[in-house]
Order: structure tokens, then C-alpha cells, then sequence
């Protein structure tokens, strides 16, 4: 969702865009590296295996070894346990 208003911002109010363009098309491909998915042989995904998981996705990554998210739960490397708007990454 963030990545529209980037992209908006980029096209149509900055003398130079470049920068801002790629921050855009990044913010839009994003989610696609965070979905969870594979075949049955890979065990139907790299994040989170099993095929109950298959398509999931997360609406981040935490780069940190460990921490907490923001509700206040234990949180390891990896992406964020909610999905949050990533299908609308999609559409």
C-alpha cells in the first residue's frame, strides 16, 4: 500500500526521481519475497514449512536475531508473524 504513495510522490512532486521511483518499485515487490510457498518436495515453503502454511506471507522482515513485536511477543529473525496489508501488494 505504502508503495503507490512512493511511487505517486516519485511521478508526479520531485524534480528528481530516481531514488524515490526505486523506493516505490522495492515497496511493491517486497511482499512477494516475504510469501511463503513451494512445491510439496520443499516442504511447501521456506518461512514457515508445511502445506498448511502454503501462500502465507508476512507484512515484514525483522533483520535482528531476536526480539519483540510490537505487541510484545518473542519475535527471531525472519518475517513478521501477521500478514498485515501484503495482499494488497497483490492486487
Amino acid at each position: 500500500m505504502g508503495g503507490w504513495g512512493v511511487l505517486n510522490h516519485a511521478l508526479y512532486d520531485r524534480r528528481e526521481p530516481d531514488a524515490t521511483i526505486r523506493l516505490g518499485y522495492a515497496s511493491f515487490l517486497s511482499a512477494w519475497s516475504l510469501m511463503n510457498t513451494g512445491t510439496r518436495e520443499s516442504g511447501f515453503g521456506y518461512w514457515f514449512p508445511g502445506e498448511a502454511n502454503d501462500g502465507g506471507t508476512g507484512g515484514g522482515f525483522e533483520p535482528a536475531a531476536y526480539g519483540m513485536t510490537w505487541l510484545g511477543q518473542p519475535h527471531h529473525r525472519g518475517p513478521w508473524y501477521y500478514s498485515s496489508e501484503t495482499d494488497m501488494g497483490y492486487c
